[in-house]
């Protein structure tokens, strides 16, 4: 809950910081996580969006990974 909690922060650096520190996730917290990756990667400041680009495929196995940068 408090995981869930953090990815709904208006603060995008809180958002990212809490993607960023996770370990690779299973499937289920996947659903949680993608409309969190999602808003990031639509970031008004430019480093946020680095930081989806650089972190995302550090946190899903490669074939999630495809899916979520598709």
């Amino acid at each position: 809950p408090v995981l869930l909690a953090l990815l709904r922060d208006p603060n995008s650096e809180v958002r990212l910081n809490v993607i960023c520190n996770l370990p690779p996730v299973d499937e289920q917290l996947l659903k949680s996580l993608i409309p969190a990756v999602v808003q990031l990667a639509h970031d008004s400041k430019w480093r946020v969006r680095a930081a989806v680009i650089r972190h995302v495929p550090l946190l899903f196995d490669e074939n999630l990974s495809e899916t979520c940068l598709g």
